[in-house]
């Protein structure tokens, strides 16, 4: 920083009106005390620290072999594959005028632990297999001696088999014989009345239709029917009825079913 002209003033107070900010560990040259005059030359130096993490390499540690019983000699076996680890080190870097200045490790942590080769050598010897000496062409080869067989006693009678009893056919239904259509269903219900009434009910269907009633007596039609039970003192009419739906009205009394 050159000054070109502040006489009666000072270091300290350029750098003041120039917002300059001096950390606990920055410096001045010449010291902000000097009084400012025409050519000086003011050099600042700042100092700040910053944190940095940087993942490092553990190198895999010698492979090991050990020897396994279990395994013939002359055969290997790997158990466990090595690898190498990684480490995350954290420096605290001094940087000086923003470029850094030297560094410090202020941390660790092990992401992976490094693992060596394991490789197991086998030391069980194979069994010794004895020869067997090949047969003697002079010595005679003993036939097998047939087992005999008993004679058949002829006066045991033999068994007859015992005939499989065969099912009896399904008979077929007969193409000409006329099947008699299903009933229709039956329903129920009734109507009950505090008062004197007369309850009408009407029953419709698409086709034959019945309703009986008591008190109302029964009747019958043809796509429709209906019948009319008296309550001379209140009371109710029950009533069982077969089509497709059925309605009621009351006159006399206010009635519910």
């Amino acid at each position: 920083m050159r000054v070109s002209t502040r006489p009666g003033s000072s270091v300290r107070a350029l750098l003041a009106d120039r917002k300059v900010k001096l950390g606990a560990e920055d410096t001045v040259s010449p010291a902000v005390t000097t009084a400012l005059r025409a050519g000086l030359r003011i050099k600042v130096t700042q100092v700040r620290y910053r944190q940095a993490a940087e993942d490092q390499r553990i190198e895999q540690p010698a492979g090991q072999r050990v020897e396994d019983a279990g395994l013939l000699i002359g055969t290997e076996q790997v158990v466990q594959q090595g690898h190498a680890g990684v480490v995350r080190v954290v420096y605290r870097y001094r940087v000086v005028n923003e470029k850094d200045d030297s560094r410090a490790e202020v941390g660790r942590n092990v992401l992976q632990n490094p693992a060596p080769t394991i490789t197991h050598i086998g030391t069980r010897t194979p069994p010794v297999e004895t020869a067997q000496p090949p047969p003697d062409p002079t010595t005679p080869v003993a036939e097998p001696t047939p087992t005999p067989q008993p004679e058949p006693d002829p006066t045991t009678p033999v068994a007859e088999p015992t005939p499989t009893p065969q099912p009896e056919p399904t008979p077929k239904p007969d193409p000409t014989t006329t099947q008699a259509p299903p009933a229709p269903p039956t329903y129920s219900g009734s109507i009950s009345c505090p008062q004197a009434a007369s309850v009408t009910i009407v029953v419709s269907g698409s086709g034959p239709v019945k309703l009986s009633m008591s008190p109302g007596g029964s009747h019958s039609g043809s796509g429709s029917t209906s019948g009319t039970g008296t309550l001379s003192g209140g009371g109710s009419v029950s009533f069982t009825w077969s089509g497709d739906s059925y309605s009621w009205s009351a006159v006399g009394a206010q009635c519910n079913e």
